[in-house]
């Protein structure tokens, strides 16, 4: 069994394929809703709060969750439509846990790591390389190092 707190995200995922909210019965993941203080991920990208952005690549929502007092960790949700990102140099050190979706991660050096709901990377502030996705939701933990 996995058990993974960050911010206001609890999930207990078992061998079974469950995931369950602290305190509540586990449900199948191929349904299941992951909340964010009693709110699904889909409502809380979608509300007024959201910051929505659309390029000529792709369209994208994300809701921070928590920012520390001298702005350098953050936390919150990402999501992306059908498209891609290049990155000359990650902005932050960052964790990411995919929560729906899928994208291929490909590092400057060509190699490709592909990811699908449920999986976790860590990316390193400075990375080169891109995300290519047919659509996918992230929860992020970042922090931006002083240098």
């Amino acid at each position: 069994m996995m058990i993974m707190k960050a911010g206001l995200l609890v999930l207990l995922t078992a061998v079974s394929g469950n995931v369950c909210a602290e305190n509540s019965p586990a449900i199948n993941t191929s349904k299941a809703v992951v909340s964010f203080a009693g709110a699904d991920v889909v409502s809380l990208l979608q509300s007024s709060a959201a910051m929505k952005k659309t390029t000529e690549v792709r369209t994208t929502a994300s809701m921070p969750m928590f920012k520390s007092d001298d702005q350098r960790f953050s936390s919150g949700l990402f999501s992306s439509s059908a498209g891609y990102a290049e990155f000359d140099s990650y902005a932050a050190d960052e964790f990411c846990y995919i929560v729906s979706g899928e994208a291929t991660v490909t590092s400057a050096d060509g190699t490709a790591t592909k990811l699908k709901a449920g999986d976790a990377i860590s990316i390193p502030k400075g990375w080169k390389g891109r995300w290519d996705t047919s659509g996918y939701t992230k929860y992020y933990v970042s922090y931006k190092s002083g240098q």
